[in-house]
């Protein structure tokens, strides 16, 4: 999808979690929120905690684990709204 067609979010970082045995989902959810919340700041011009906009992510299943996967993808968006292009140094 186009940065000009209405996005619900965008991806702004992808980031690897720790590499090892599948770590369980409370693990990837606490590396997700503090490496996503961390690049937040350097996409968008702000830091989180300042920031009207907001992040969610996904990270690997058990299964995609087993294949290798490691990626912790990082979407930041703007609560309630469509966004039409990018909110890379939207710095609000």
């Amino acid at each position: 999808m186009s940065c000009d067609e209405p996005h619900d979010s965008e991806l702004y970082a992808i980031v690897s979690a720790t590499d090892g045995p599948y770590p369980g989902v409370d693990t990837l959810v606490s590396e997700g929120q503090d490496k996503c919340q961390v690049v937040f700041a350097e996409f968008v011009g702000i830091d989180f905690r300042s920031s009207l906009l907001d992040y969610h992510f996904y990270y690997p299943t058990p299964s995609s684990w087993s294949q290798g996967d490691r990626s912790i993808y990082c979407m930041v968006i703007d609560p309630g709204l469509k966004v039409i292009g990018t909110l890379q140094d939207a710095k609000r």
